[in-house]
């Protein structure tokens, strides 16, 4: 089953989230509500690579939410990665 993983980080800066993305080689991030497959999120939305939904950053609480379905949907390591 599905479900929306959110994980506390310190992802704070909407500019360190452009850098990593810059960094990564991935498209540049949007804030905007994002539909994950359960629900909806609001913040900097980045798209890992070969991910099927988008990482969504919110800067005011530090929380990153996501789902890649246990890997089916995309790699840990590419999350790793970004942050």
């Amino acid at each position: 089953m599905s479900h929306i993983v959110t994980v506390q980080t310190p992802v704070r800066d909407p500019l360190a989230i452009q850098s990593a993305c810059t960094r990564l080689n991935l498209p540049v991030p949007v804030y905007w509500p994002a539909k994950l497959p359960i629900g909806e999120k609001s913040g900097w939305a980045l798209k890992l690579t070969d991910w099927i939904h988008p990482v969504v950053c919110n800067t005011n609480t530090g929380e990153v939410d996501f789902d890649n379905y246990g890997g089916n949907w995309g790699e840990q390591q590419e999350l790793n990665k970004f942050l």
